[in-house]
């Protein structure tokens, strides 16, 4: 399997310590990572260009993705980015509440699985940014869902 840069944006210590996330918890403690925090106001967008243009940016690029310096360095492929509206990449989906959170989950980890098996990913679950500010009573159930991903993904 070939490298794999995951972001998951509104991903937060407290979350999957209340949660009781055993995987991620002990995953987190056990690996070098890499943590992009946003200044409010908070746009994941901006976020992700900042990760693909390799510095910080305010304003997205008139770019197309594929030739931001990480992904022309890296040659990776682009799974469900939140730099557009569909989300960009192999896996793409509209960044309202109309795809549940495990249906996002489960497409994003399979579309890892084959594209890491031929080149580098960089990719993005976005479930929890979605749902979170607008329906917190599923938290802890979007941390279980990406606990189990997770696991599954790496073991």
């Amino acid at each position: 399997m070939q490298p794999i840069l995951l972001g998951i944006p509104g991903l937060e210590y407290q979350g999957f310590m209340e949660c009781e996330t055993n995987f991620l918890l002990s995953l987190m403690n056990s690996i070098e990572r890499g943590v992009t925090e946003n200044r409010k106001p908070q746009y994941p967008a901006q976020s992700w260009w900042s990760v693909l243009m390799m510095e910080p940016v305010k304003d997205p690029p008139s770019i197309d993705p594929t030739q931001a310096p990480l992904v022309k360095l890296t040659r990776a492929s682009l799974i469900n980015i939140p730099i557009t509206d569909p989300t960009y990449g192999k896996y793409s989906i509209r960044l309202n509440r109309e795809v549940d959170p495990a249906t996002e989950i489960n497409n994003v980890v399979k579309t890892i699985i084959a594209e890491a098996s031929a080149r580098p990913v960089i990719a993005s679950i976005n479930a929890l940014d979605r749902f979170l500010h607008t329906k917190p009573s599923l938290k802890c159930e979007i941390y279980k869902m990406l606990d189990k991903a997770l696991k599954d993904l790496i073991l």
